[in-house]
């Protein structure tokens, strides 16, 4: 949970971790190809690229045209939970980079965006969430690589009984099906 009472303080902050069989490179690509999100995650429609602000997670400051590095872009995920009426939309801004002081490091970090002022999808078959934070973590270990995610999700139209639920399973079937691929 979190401690303070602002916007979506009463839905689930989920945090998971695991030891992937691969290097942490390997993994991050993984994780950044659209393609490969089915994989791992049951629930995905899929996800796409709307815009590509800085492409390259390898993209030193000084080749940067905003004056930072890594990789900074926006992209739209549907996830359709099983019983579910309508799929839910999430529009977020993802920056990737890695970690400079930690080598073979990386991480990601999102945020919701929105395209308008009221934040609706385009479609009335959607359901728009709010990622209020993610974070993705990887670095180097003996067995490969640690990886940590850590999700704040405020879905309107999702119970927030069932998101409490649903949130720590899916974080730790999605861990599973990634160690799985790696296996």
């Amino acid at each position: 949970g979190v401690t303070h009472k602002g916007f979506g303080h009463d839905w689930p902050v989920v945090k998971a971790r695991c030891i992937v069989r691969t290097s942490p490179r390997n993994l991050l690509d993984f994780l950044m190809d659209s393609s490969q999100l089915k994989r791992y995650n049951k629930m995905s429609q899929g996800r796409e690229n709307v815009l590509v602000l800085q492409e390259g997670v390898d993209t030193p400051a000084e080749d940067s045209t905003y004056g930072f590095s890594g990789d900074v872009r926006i992209m739209r995920a549907l996830n359709k939970p099983k019983l579910f009426p309508k799929s839910i939309e999430m529009v977020s801004l993802w920056y990737t980079k890695a970690i400079a002081d930690a080598p073979n490091a990386y991480m990601t970090v999102n945020r919701s965006v929105w395209e308008n002022a009221t934040g609706t999808p385009k479609s009335s078959n959607r359901i728009r969430s709010e990622m209020l934070l993610g974070v993705n973590l990887i670095r180097p270990c003996p067995e490969g690589c640690e990886f940590t995610t850590i999700t704040h999700v405020f879905a309107p139209g999702v119970p927030e009984m069932l998101a409490k639920r649903m949130a720590p399973t899916s974080a730790a079937n999605m861990m599973r099906e990634i160690q799985n691929i790696f296996a």
